[in-house]
C-alpha cells in the first residue's frame, strides 16, 4: 500500500471512531505518514511522547494514547489509548469523553476493566495537577 492510500486510510478510520477532532490529527497524521522515513519519525514522535506522557504533559498523553489507538509507532493497543486519553482528561484535556466511551464500548469486559485500572495507576504516577 502506498503512502497515500495509507494516509487516507487512517484518516477515514479514525475520523470514523473520533469524529470531528479525529479529522484534524486524521490529516496530521496523513501528513506524517506520506513523509519518507514515516516509520523511523512515527517511531520517533511515540518515543518522545511517551517521555513527555510520563513527565504529566497532558496533551502528549491524549496523542500518545491516539497513537495507541491507531498502532502508529507503537503496537495497537486500545487497553493503552484508553488508559493515555482517560489520564489527559484527569489533567483537563477537553473532547475525550466520546473517545473513552466508543473504545469501552470496543472491549471485551476483561479488557475495559483492565483499562479503568490501568488508567487509574496512570493517574497516580502521571497526573501533575
Amino acid at each position: 500500500m502506498d503512502a497515500r492510500m495509507q494516509s487516507r486510510l487512517i484518516s477515514r478510520r479514525f475520523s470514523r471512531t473520533i469524529g470531528r477532532s479525529g479529522i484534524i490529527f486524521g490529516l496530521v497524521i496523513g501528513s506524517i505518514v506520506s513523509l519518507e522515513g514515516v516509520a523511523q519519525e512515527v517511531d520517533d514522535t511515540a518515543a518522545s511522547l511517551r517521555a513527555a506522557a510520563e513527565q504529566g504533559d497532558a496533551s502528549a498523553q491524549y496523542n500518545l494514547g491516539v497513537m495507541y489507538l491507531e498502532g502508529l509507532g507503537v503496537k495497537q493497543d486500545s487497553v493503552e489509548a484508553y488508559a493515555w486519553i482517560r489520564t489527559a482528561a484527569a489533567q483537563g484535556k477537553r473532547g475525550t469523553l466520546e473517545i473513552r466511551q466508543a473504545l469501552l464500548r470496543e472491549m471485551t469486559p476483561s479488557q475495559a476493566d483492565r483499562a479503568i485500572e490501568l488508567a487509574r495507576e496512570y493517574r497516580e504516577k502521571y497526573v501533575t495537577r
